[in-house]
């Protein structure tokens, strides 16, 4: 299992948040937001490097058939936010994502916090999200 995995597993353990194992460098974790009851958030460490973590929302919404709006939108909101990124997958899945390098102690807290931030940022554009792709 990566270190820093281990490490982030351990904090959430410590302060009560629940987890799902995927893997040995990935877990789920589920939070609730205002407007997204339920926010799955997916932690990914990398395997070939023991101090990166890619953190994302991959079912923010579908937008199948509104694709280039769906782009647009993206690009607002990618100018709008500061350190998360969103994009249209391959599923033509909206997502926001994180990248992050982790160094040093403090390894849950800091991951956390960067989950926090895909989760409140994904919640906060939801509406702005369902407006575009619904019209």
């Amino acid at each position: 299992m990566n270190p820093n995995k281990a490490a982030f597993a351990n904090y959430l353990d410590k302060i009560g948040i629940q987890w799902i194992d995927i893997d040995n460098n990935a877990m789920s974790i589920q939070l609730g937001g205002n407007h997204l009851r339920s926010i799955e958030i997916a932690v990914i460490f990398a395997s070939d490097s023991v101090d990166f973590v890619s953190i994302s929302n991959w079912k923010i919404a579908s937008a199948k058939g509104k694709e280039r709006i769906a782009v647009e939108l993206c690009n607002s909101l990618n100018n709008h936010y500061r350190w998360i990124k969103f994009y249209v997958d391959e599923d033509s899945d909206i997502v926001c994502h994180l990248d992050a390098m982790i160094v040093g102690d403090g390894v849950g807290a800091i991951c956390f916090n960067a989950v926090k931030r895909v989760a409140i940022i994904s919640d906060e554009a939801y509406p702005e999200i369902i407006k575009s792709i619904a019209q």
